[in-house]
């Protein structure tokens, strides 16, 4: 049992045992909460040797049980799920209700535009805001940005993380605020947290100037690595040990574990591009970036989802949806100008983000293994494909490796998007994700 209280920014812990058994054949492994509060307990017995670690032999005869505990002298729960609520019109007054199932219900239910004012004014506020939370469009937004201003910390730590789990940058400025208004350390952890989520350059020099050695370990690192997320330096002390940690950490080649332990293996830098090449690929550029015309962000979400004809989202995140197997572009319009993601699109070779270039493998028998590389350990590396498969290969089996000039993401989408759904993908790259549910019509400026 794992009872928590704050403890600095973060959580303690005081753990004692909730039950237990002097049986050798007693293997609880699952613990579920039922409506009525009681705990359900799997014990899985020893009829499957795989859960009897002690024995490591099949007992068929000992099958297992399930038990439910409860509480001493605790008035039973009429409904607990609330099964005779009229689910068909629910009402805002559920999120003060008693019985936890009535609540998680009612946030999913309650979660339409139609009852947003109904929400503000509702007592149980944290619950408000994570209804509040699944409702798209800006006026759910703005409701929650106002929350982080709350004095309940419940409420505000609440409001903190809805913004960061939309990567609201409107809410930039709210949380640089609590970084300097508020002492509560949970709040600044979690606002940190937001604030390298969102990614803002404008967030890094507040975040350092926050930073204290006097804090807890929790905080220290939470500022410490928003500031890395965002990975702009530029204003802070360079001297600053922050700065300098994150200077080193930004550094670290993912390749450093393999290379200390099988040095041989060496990774050939691509060749680059031969000049006649760069010239053609820029005049095709300018010719395309002069004749772009305006762009839907609305019609280019629909293109961006569109897993038979674009498929970028096969392959790429934005905001919570997609595959984070290419570069995230969640934040790629606030970074990246109009020219370089229309570069991107029809010239995806032309400049290939930093680890992820396709990686070309030789193994000691003569295959030829190709792919993006998306994790290693001391053993083998993982390659996948532009089709998401994934194919180990051993460091042992390798003869020689080298980086590729030539992108995953093949090349040709002028041929296969017109002009105006090229702009529109580019538009909907440019936009706020956040915006495009709500009433206002983003554009591709």
């Amino acid at each position: 049992r794992h009872q928590l209280s704050h403890a600095g920014s973060s959580f303690d812990a005081k753990v004692s045992t909730f039950l237990e058994s002097d049986q050798t054949d007693f293997h609880p492994t699952d613990v579920i909460e039922d409506a009525d509060g009681s705990l359900l307990v799997a014990d899985t017995g020893s009829w499957y040797k795989i859960c009897c670690p002690t024995s490591k032999k099949a007992k068929p005869d000992i099958l297992g049980a399930i038990y439910r505990l409860k509480k001493k002298d605790v008035a039973q729960v009429d409904d607990p799920r609330g099964l005779a609520l009229d689910w068909k019109n629910p009402q805002v007054e559920w999120l003060s209700d008693e019985r936890p199932a009535v609540v998680t219900r009612a946030v999913e239910c309650l979660a339409s535009e139609e009852n947003i004012e109904s929400l503000c004014l509702s007592p149980a506020r944290v619950s408000a805001i994570w209804t509040l939370h699944r409702i798209p469009g800006r006026y759910a937004r703005d409701v929650i940005r106002q929350c982080i201003k709350s004095s309940g910390p419940e409420v505000r730590v609440a409001a903190i993380q809805s913004v960061a789990l939309w990567r609201d940058k409107n809410a930039v400025n709210s949380l640089i605020d609590v970084l300097s208004k508020t002492e509560n350390p949970h709040a600044l952890r979690v606002a940190a947290m937001a604030l390298g989520r969102i990614g803002q350059a404008q967030a890094t020099v507040p975040l350092l100037q926050c930073y204290s050695e006097d804090m807890d370990p929790f905080l220290k690192h939470a500022l410490t690595y928003a500031i890395y997320e965002i990975g702009e330096l530029n204003g802070l002390p360079k001297q600053h040990p922050v700065t300098k940690r994150v200077q080193r950490m930004l550094k670290l080649d993912r390749t450093t574990i393999r290379s200390a332990k099988y040095p041989e293996i060496k990774f050939i830098k691509a060749d680059k591009p031969d000049p006649e090449t760069a010239a053609r690929q820029k005049e095709q550029l300018d010719t395309l970036v002069a004749s772009l015309p305006q762009g839907d962000a609305l019609r280019g979400e629909k293109l961006f989802h569109n897993r038979e004809k674009a498929k970028c989202v096969t392959c790429h995140l934005k905001g919570s949806e997609g595959v984070r197997l290419g570069p995230d572009l969640t934040r790629i319009g606030a970074i990246r100008s109009k020219r370089d993601l229309l570069e991107a699109i029809v010239l995806p070779s032309a400049s290939i983000a930093r680890y992820h270039e396709t990686v070309n493998v030789v193994t000691k028998d003569g295959k030829v293994v190709s792919g993006l590389l998306v994790k290693e350990n001391t053993n083998a590396m993982f390659l996948a494909s532009a089709e998401g498969a994934m194919q180990a290969v051993m460091y042992t089996d390798i003869d020689r490796a080298s980086y590729s000039n030539v992108s995953l993401m093949p090349e040709g989408y002028e041929k296969i998007l017109t002009s105006n759904e090229i702009a529109d993908i580019v538009a909907y790259l440019k936009a706020d994700v956040s915006r495009l549910a709500g009433s206002g019509r983003p554009t591709g400026e």
